[in-house]
């Protein structure tokens, strides 16, 4: 019965919830709050699910800076241009389509998120990379083990579950605790 698989779904969810390292969320929130009050730019990116995430917290990152704070935070999304990544795509090859962008747009001290249920994604693992290579500090957001991801990133954010369905609604779960504490922060340092 679906009410039996629902709560079999939620029991497991909450056991990859309670095994999270709080400590290494913490990291990653600290790299990118010091982005934000830097006016460094944060780039983020996935396939399929990682991509809507992807999408849908940048929206919460420079939206919601702006109505708690008043401050502009340069959050780009690199999986919503479809016209520039079916071009990469098409031009160069599927594995190139977000390392070219952060090829061209990343400078220096730039924050790098690529987001891979997996963590095996080539083109994530490329952008990656080439993130470091340009001098980002480059963060991984993954499952199951964190797969190749978690060895080429500086911090790597890995929920403890081999389920991408859960993996993905974990991954929602923790970028929306990083915006939400971001927005607390902003609003508690600009009452001082």
């Amino acid at each position: 019965m679906f009410k039996d698989y629902c709560e079999d779904y939620l029991k497991d969810l909450k056991k990859s919830i309670d095994n999270l390292n709080k400590e290494e969320m913490n990291d990653i929130f600290e790299i990118i709050y010091s982005a934000f009050e830097s006016g460094k730019n944060v780039f983020l990116f996935g396939n399929g699910g990682s991509g809507s995430n992807a999408d849908h917290i940048v929206n919460d990152f420079s939206k919601g800076a702006l109505v708690y704070g008043g401050k502009k935070f340069k959050a780009i999304s690199l999986s919503s241009n479809t016209a520039l990544l079916t071009a990469w795509a098409n031009d160069s090859s599927y594995e190139d389509i977000f390392s070219k962008q952060i090829e061209v747009m990343t400078e220096e001290g730039d924050v790098v998120i690529g987001i891979s249920g997996s963590g095996n994604s080539k083109n994530i693992l490329n952008a990656i990379k080439k993130g470091s290579e340009k001098g980002a500090i480059c963060i991984g957001i993954t499952g199951f083990e964190g797969g190749k991801l978690k060895k080429v990133c500086h911090k790597c954010f890995v929920v403890p579950s081999n389920h991408v369905g859960r993996i993905e609604d974990i991954h929602l779960i923790f970028l929306h605790m990083l915006a939400y504490f971001m927005y607390e922060r902003v609003r508690n340092e600009g009452s001082d």
